[in-house]
């Protein structure tokens, strides 16, 4: 298989630690996708040789606050990811049809 990426993929995940919600945010660079799939660091010096994590939270279940942030960000994140597949979706559409 061969993967490429133009710019950095994004995954978000959403998890649970008793009564405290997380946010996590994984940032993949093609420098790191080579690293893993051919074993080579080009440019090691560089962070996009690097997997990123970024850790948001905690945000407490019990807090009327911390869940009103928490469901903004879903939301908002649930529209992001929907508007850069519609443009994922219309690229590979045009590119189908030549």
């Amino acid at each position: 298989m061969n993967y490429t990426l133009t710019d950095a993929v994004r995954w978000i995940m959403l998890s649970q630690y008793g009564t405290e919600m997380f946010m996590t945010v994984a940032e993949v660079h093609q420098e790191y996708l080579d690293y893993l799939l051919q074993d080579s660091l080009l440019h090691p010096e560089s962070l996009a040789s690097f997997l990123t994590l970024r850790l948001y939270g905690p945000f407490s279940i019990f807090d009327k606050n911390d869940m009103e942030i928490f469901g903004f960000l879903v939301i908002a994140l649930t529209c992001v990811h929907h508007r850069e597949y519609e443009k994922v979706k219309e690229k590979r559409e045009a590119s189908s049809v030549l």
